[in-house]
């Protein structure tokens, strides 16, 4: 059996105490400077100090170049990295065990960023093309790989892949996305099922055994596509759409629960007022949930607004944050031990700003 027990990387700053819904309900939010190069389809991760953000080429409203940076919360900067090699096109991302794995969607060839030398090391392709998704376990990458009725996931240990066994093939359709997450020791897989007869699609969760994987019952109420999932305090944090299937609605319904496979119940639905915005605007800590630029439900949609909303996860209650300063459609929200960082680069009138690179929710500070 692959064991999937998280592991803290060791550092020579004390690292800092969570911070607490209540902190960050009364918290402010200041202005971050812009990244210093332009962001298009960017992968950003928490490597312990710094959010790495690496944009690895792309063409959306013009060329984005690869190019790569890391931000300071705490000192609220921008210092360059290197330039990660021959990355062009939609990356799938992770960090872990003091690095960063990159797998491109267009060719499946995959490259690490070392925070040990600073450098970027090729890696041998993925052993099977598709769609990738990538997860740490604490021992190593999961990386599925999804191609059209096929869904296959590899462990990268080190720079050696290693193929498991196959998710199961659901009984009608195909599994068309696919995420993970890692709770009280267990490897858990959710996936869609793409379904063209109704229903049409449906979700799976599956768990890693020493036989294989297991399909794990599960109550409605957990996101259906488009879904992450984040390791919480008692589960698994899942956000997402509520369309069956993907690309299964014209207008997306949102979707945020907390998974608990095996407990009862095993999913709590968590409903915000208004709504719940897309898996970018969330950022999950142990203990609370950071939700910002809410969408009114419904197909009628909403623009965005300025709420932000927190989850005590340890109360399961709701709480009515600081208003951001504006409201916002960002590239990715982040949950850091110095803040929650909404990057972005936000203007006005849907004109991007040259100055504002997004916005850091500061805690307050305990008395």
């Amino acid at each position: 059996m692959i064991e999937a027990v998280l592991h803290q990387r060791g550092s020579s700053v004390p690292p800092e105490p969570p911070s607490s819904a209540e902190q960050l309900e009364h918290g402010r939010w200041v202005s971050m400077p812009a990244a210093p190069f332009r962001l298009c389809d960017p992968v950003s991760v928490w490597d312990g100090r710094s959010l790495v953000v690496v944009e690895p080429g792309v063409r959306s409203n013009g060329w984005c170049p690869a190019r790569a940076a890391a931000y300071n919360p705490r000192t609220n900067s921008w210092r360059a990295m290197a330039a990660p090699p021959d990355t062009i096109g939609a990356q799938a991302g992770a960090w872990g065990g003091g690095r960063l794995v990159l797998i491109a969607a267009r060719n499946g060839k995959a490259v690490s960023w070392s925070a040990a030398d600073g450098r970027w090391h090729q890696l041998g392709r993925t052993p099977y093309g598709g769609i990738p998704s990538i997860t740490w376990t604490g021992r190593g990458f999961l990386v599925i790989m999804i191609r059209g009725m096929h869904a296959r996931p590899f462990m990268l240990t080190g720079n050696r892949w290693a193929p498991l066994p196959g998710l199961p093939q659901p009984a009608t359709g195909s599994i068309v996305e696919a995420a993970a997450a890692v709770s009280h020791g267990a490897l858990y897989v959710l996936a869609d099922v793409a379904h063209v007869a109704p229903p049409s699609g449906y979700v799976e969760l599956f768990r890693l055994t020493d036989s294989g994987w297991t399909r794990m019952p599960m109550s409605a109420g957990a996101p259906s596509s488009h879904f992450t999932l984040s390791t919480v305090a008692g589960g698994i944090l899942a956000d997402g759409s509520a369309c069956p299937g993907k690309g299964g609605c014209t207008v997306d319904l949102e979707a945020l629960a907390i998974l608990r496979p095996g407990a009862a119940p095993d999913v709590i639905p968590l409903h915000t007022r208004p709504g719940v915005p897309a898996p970018v605007s969330i950022a999950a800590g142990a203990d609370a949930v950071v939700v910002t630029n809410p969408l009114v439900p419904g197909f009628s949609a909403q623009p965005p607004t300025r709420k932000c909303l927190i989850y005590d996860l340890t109360a399961g209650t709701w709480h009515r944050g600081p208003d951001t300063p504006h409201s916002q459609a960002g590239l990715g929200t982040y949950w850091t031990p110095y803040g929650i960082i909404s990057l972005g680069q936000f203007g006005s009138g849907g004109i991007p700003s040259t100055r504002v690179g997004g916005w850091l929710l500061r805690p307050a500070r305990q008395s």
